[in-house]
């Protein structure tokens, strides 16, 4: 068999934002089908080390650290209840192309006494002032910075969403990533 066939797939927060568009310019590819950045393609096999070597030249001095695309940014103090219920009403229209709101919230304030750590500390939250829990799930480096402190300022990167489970609504942001910005 002289082609390779198969899927292709972006990751998500990639600075790329249409692998599929990348991988055609190349030009060498039988096809490249889907959607923008997940699908279908196929190659000759001569033209193997060809994609690889173009696109290492093309990507050579890309930042592949995590990339995120946000709606707005706000201050963890505007972050409250209203907003999240209003944003959630947005919910039955997320899809494809209308991914939901993304948001960083900057300046959060998190102090040890007030972290509460779920499933064996894989996962966290916290109650901000306004009501709203802060939620990060498969975070296995908090536990370790609070160990080293007792307070911590945060900007965070996520979306909201009201969480419901037996009959209780609970709003919450949940937490794709973050960095500390003073410690």
């Amino acid at each position: 068999n002289n082609t390779y066939g198969g899927s292709g797939r972006n990751p998500s927060n990639s600075p790329i934002q249409n692998f599929r568009e990348f991988l055609l310019q190349l030009g060498l590819f039988n096809y490249v089908q889907g959607h923008d950045n997940a699908f279908g393609v196929d190659i000759n096999r001569e033209n193997v080390a060809k994609a690889i070597k173009l696109s290492d030249q093309y990507l050579k001095d890309v930042d592949f650290t995590p990339c995120y695309y946000v709606d707005f940014i706000i201050d963890c103090a505007e972050l409250d209840v209203m907003l999240v219920r209003s944003i959630d009403k947005l919910r039955k229209y997320y899809g494809e192309k209308f991914p939901s709101v993304q948001i960083v919230i900057e300046n959060c304030q998190i102090f040890k006494k007030d972290i509460v750590f779920m499933s064996d500390q894989k996962h966290w939250k916290i109650e901000n002032e306004n009501g709203v829990f802060l939620v990060k799930f498969y975070d296995s480096k908090m536990p370790e910075y609070l160990e080293q402190h007792d307070y911590l300022t945060m900007n965070l990167v996520g979306h909201p969403d009201v969480n419901r489970y037996k009959c209780i609504l609970s709003c919450q942001f949940i937490i794709d990533d973050y960095e500390i910005i003073k410690d």
